[in-house]
């Protein structure tokens, strides 16, 4: 079993689209106020480089042999910009500037200090096509649909990309222009990027100016509200549709809140089987799944196909190279025992903490752990799945959501639906740790997977596009009716 433990989450959590759904809280100190910002700042990057120098895998591994340079580069570059640093939260916004230039939704932070964000009580929103409109106000004089042309004179495109970009990274995904659009008005004290003044506005041909009022807003309210702009994740579970065709939705596969409903899904799904292999077609329904347990998503596979036809049909994923270092063998045995105490699948971590220990005696830099040699069928396996198979994806699908991706879409006939990934590259597996100072919290991958057939951030495209309410339930229901007869 290739299971990925990996911390994401919905809604780009840490400030870092990794999406994580950690909870990481730190006390808040008082701090005097002649503090030297940009010294503190400089203390914080350097244990962030030292930490990667560390812990890694990039930094030793020869099949990324620019890693080193790229992020001396990118930490030289922090340096200078901590000069600008003048209090916590401007700290703060300068290391997360570094963490975006790794372009890597598995490398994260947290900060420890709590001061709130700010908003002008709008949210804006930007479809594919590039153009940007009021999604949500709480202001009487901007309705709701407004276009949004310009702030401060600067186009709001050109905007977005000087404001967001280096604090999120990965700018060459659809999926991050599109989701991370609700932060081109959101104040999160970047010191190198003050928020606007007034925008300009579109709205029946004509076009004013509107002027922004800056108010507190905490970032898990602020996220709230933004998730409901992108679409509300459907709950867990598998139903079947009047027209012989299967829904199945595992719309999370990380956090306990979610732990007894991803249970019974797999219960109903072996109750059902017999069913699902002969209806008319299954819907495997993944919006909102942000990652997390990537067994989850495997246990669902190799029920309805049977781990033979699995084995037959995917290609061959290669190894995985472990980074040997006591800190992630003493952060993997804390999660080992952290899982065995809720009582939850760790067999898969025991080779692993076995394998670390032994590289880690023997000096060696990675420990690799090998799939299992599979032996040649005497004869190939009957698909057992009769109709087809549709994936909905949306753009919050990465880390363990595209592990399914990648073995639902090896499947015969497997079709992808919806709207295209996220993605995430061939570094994973994450663990966390508190730096030196204490006041940043550290997200970094554990392993490599070198052989990978999907490379580094390189999204799912789907097949068909849906244009409509991403919360229209019934219409995608109608929808994928459609395709599955017009397929048949």
């Amino acid at each position: 079993m290739r299971a990925c433990l990996t911390l994401v989450g919905l809604i780009y959590h840490s400030r870092m689209r990794c999406f994580v759904p950690l909870l990481l809280v730190f006390l808040a100190l008082p701090v005097l106020a002649s503090e030297d910002w940009p010294a503190r700042t400089r203390a914080d990057l350097e244990a962030v480089r030292g930490a990667v120098i560390a812990d890694h895998p990039g930094w030793v591994w020869e099949g990324d042999p620019t890693f080193r340079a790229r992020t001396q580069a990118a930490f030289d570059i922090a340096m200078r910009e901590a000069d600008a640093a003048h209090d916590a939260p401007s700290s703060c916004a300068i290391v997360r500037r570094l963490i975006a230039r790794f372009d890597d939704g598995h490398v994260g932070m947290e900060c420890r200090d709590k001061t709130p964000d700010r908003w002008p009580r709008l949210l804006p929103a930007r479809d594919p096509a590039g153009v940007w409109r009021i999604a949500l106000s709480r202001r009487d004089d901007v309705p709701i649909g407004m276009r949004l042309l310009a702030c401060d004179g600067v186009p709001v495109e050109t905007l977005y990309a000087d404001r967001v970009r280096p604090l999120v990274g990965r700018w060459e995904l659809e999926s991050q222009r599109v989701q991370q659009a609700g932060r081109l008005l959101l104040d999160e004290h970047d010191p190198l990027s003050p928020p606007p003044r007034r925008c300009a506005v579109e709205q029946d041909g004509r076009t004013r100016t509107i002027e922004l009022t800056w108010e507190a807003i905490e970032w898990k309210d602020w996220v709230g509200l933004h998730n409901d702009i992108l679409g509300k994740a459907p709950p867990i579970g598998i139903r079947r549709v009047v027209d012989g065709g299967w829904w199945i939705t595992l719309s999370s596969s990380y956090g306990a809140n979610t732990d007894r409903a991803r249970r019974r899904l797999i219960a109903d799904v072996r109750r059902h089987i017999g069913n699902l292999r002969h209806a008319r077609y299954i819907v495997f329904d993944v919006r909102g799944n942000a990652g997390g347990n990537s067994s989850w998503g495997e246990t669902l596979a190799r029920l309805l196909w049977g781990a033979d036809f699995i084995a037959a049909t995917q290609p061959d994923l290669g190894h995985t190279l472990w980074r040997a270092t006591p800190t992630i063998l003493a952060q993997n045995k804390e999660i080992h025992a952290t899982f065995a105490a809720r009582g939850d699948e760790i067999g898969y971590l025991e080779p692993v903490l076995n394998g670390l220990e032994r590289a880690i005696a023997a000096g060696d830099t990675f420990f690799e752990e090998r799939n299992e040699v599979r032996e040649p069928p005497t004869h190939a396996p009957r698909n057992p799945v009769q109709g087809g198979v549709f994936l909905l994806t949306d753009m919050a699908c990465a880390s363990a959501c595209l592990d399914f991706a990648d073995l639902v879409l090896a499947m015969p006939g497997a079709v992808q639906l919806g709207w295209p990934t996220s993605a995430d590259t061939l570094y994973m597996d994450v663990r966390t740790r508190t730096l030196d100072g204490e006041r940043v919290r550290l997200i970094l991958p554990n392993k490599i997977w070198p052989d990978r057939p999907r490379r580094s951030n390189v999204p799912y495209v789907p097949a068909q596009r849906w244009t409509g309410d991403p919360n229209d339930q019934a219409g995608l229901q109608r929808w994928i009716r459609t395709l599955a007869e017009a397929s048949r």
